[in-house]
This record gives C-alpha cells, structure tokens and sequence, in this order.
C-alpha cells in the first residue's frame, strides 16, 4: 500500500514518494466518515541519522453529505502539512504538535492516521452544495423547498405572546 512508507532501510537524503487515495484507502479506515474519494498524495522525506522531516501535500476531492439536503457532492481537498519524525528508544506514547515519534526498531511508517486526519480537519465545518456560477446552491431543488415550506409553517404556526405585542407596536 502507498500510505506505508519504507523507513529504515532508507540512506539518509530526500525521498519523494506519491500515491492515490481511494475508496479502498477510505474503506480500510474503520472509523471514517468517508467512503468515497479520489486523492494525489505527495510526500518528501528528508531522512538524517536520527530524526527526519517530511513535507505531504494532498489534493483532491471526497464525498461529502450536504448539511442542508443530505445529499452527496464531492468537496475539493487541499492539505499541505510539515511532520517531524523523531526515533526513541521509549516506549512511552510521546505526545509533540507535528512530530511523530517512532520505535528506533520501526521498518515502515504507516501513514494512514495522518493522511486521513489531514483530509478530515481541511474539510469545512459546514459543509454545503457549492454555488453555480450564477450564485445559486446545487443542493437538491426538492429538499430546498420541503425546508422552505415547513419553516414557512412554523412562522405561520408561532403563537405570539401577548405581553410582547405591545413592545412590537414600538418598532
């Protein structure tokens, strides 16, 4: 798999590495809320005796259900992210922003964890349809108008309290 890197058996130096994620990559993830995309994953490795440093980027795009109509549309992706990777002879979990500690008997670097948490924290925190090029949402016409209407009702629906009527003629 393209997401576990060979490690120690690397010479020290730069490595470039690319590969693709897919929906086999997001169906091996148990806990992923993606089961669809399409990925270009690049990654340079600067490998030194002791520590290395690699550069990922990953461009592309993933299937998303739209918190407006539920329905599925692809969002685009962009990540580009610096790791350090420090060998230790600890066995303790060590716990370092941007660092990724490793047993100094380690031969691969699964990638997994990162790429996927990568791709999960650039996604939007609300995710919608995109516009069209006139400005108007792509979400499903049928649930835009099924949410329209029932807030419609609701509005319609509200009982007024009348203590406030009279602060209302203010306005």
């Amino acid at each position: 798999m393209g997401h576990i890197l060979p490690y120690r058996n690397l010479q020290e130096g730069i490595h470039s590495f690319s590969f693709k994620l897919n929906n086999k990559f997001f169906g091996i993830i148990d806990y992923s809320e993606i089961k669809e995309g399409d990925l270009a994953v690049a990654i340079t490795l600067n490998k030194a005796e002791l520590f290395s440093d690699l550069d990922c980027t990953i461009e592309g795009t993933v299937d998303v259900i739209c918190d407006r109509c539920l329905e599925p549309y692809n969002q685009e992706v962009f990540f580009s992210g610096h790791l350090n990777i420090r060998e230790t002879e600890n066995s303790l979990v060590h716990e370092e922003e941007e660092t990724l500690f490793i047993s100094s008997e380690e031969d691969v670097i699964d990638m997994s964890h990162y790429l996927y948490e990568s791709i999960i924290l650039n996604l939007p925190l609300r995710r919608i349809h995109p516009e069209n090029k006139k400005g108007k949402s792509t979400c499903n016409k049928e649930m835009l108008n099924k949410i329209r209407e029932h807030t419609q009702e609701k509005k319609n629906n509200e009982d007024t309290d009348p203590r406030w009527d009279e602060l209302r003629k203010l306005n």
